[in-house]
């Protein structure tokens, strides 16, 4: 039967966090090259990306055109019933006289 060393609680313990902080290390590298390299999660972060730059842009365009119809809202309501009956009357039917 083979003696082995006994080692004091100081390295012990000394070995324990170098153990941890190794671990620890390549955990963090490992996660790294997963993140920067894997081609899905490239793709992923971009759409996430365009996709609250597009959601910022409608934002704005909405706001937009809610002050410019608060702000005008008649002259708005004008040209709706205006479209309203150039739509009406360029859309009626023509009436076929029989002799």
């Amino acid at each position: 039967m083979e003696l082995t060393e006994l080692r004091s609680k100081e390295e012990v313990k000394h070995d324990i966090e170098s153990t941890r902080r190794a671990a620890s290390r390549s955990l963090r590298e490992a996660k790294a090259a997963w993140v920067t390299e894997n081609p899905a999660v490239v793709a992923w972060k971009r759409t996430k990306f365009r996709a609250k730059e597009a959601k910022i842009a409608v934002a704005d365009k909405a706001h937009t055109t809610n002050c410019a119809v608060r702000s005008n809202i008649y002259r708005l309501l004008g040209v709706a019933a205006v479209a309203g009956v150039a739509v009406g009357f360029l859309s009626r039917r023509k009436k076929v006289r029989k002799f």
